[in-house]
């Protein structure tokens, strides 16, 4: 292995291996953003998610959606 590590490497022949969740749209990577609420809003959100079986951050998606869309 050292004596590979010598010769260098052919990048072009290495394996891209992406790691981390994948993009939520097609534009590359989906920024993370952090919002804080109250204990009840927090307590009230993960109740409805499990309830519809959907994630925490798919209902703020939607909700930020809907109301950005009203917002225009």
């Amino acid at each position: 292995m050292a004596d590979e590590a010598e010769r260098g490497y052919d990048l072009d022949r290495a394996i891209r291996v992406t790691v981390g969740r994948p993009s939520l749209g097609t534009e590359g990577v989906s920024p993370r953003i952090q919002v804080r609420v109250d204990a009840r809003l927090a307590t009230e959100l993960r109740w409805r998610a499990r309830r519809e079986k959907r994630s925490v951050s798919e209902l703020a998606r939607t909700a930020l959606r809907e109301y950005l869309d009203r917002a225009a």
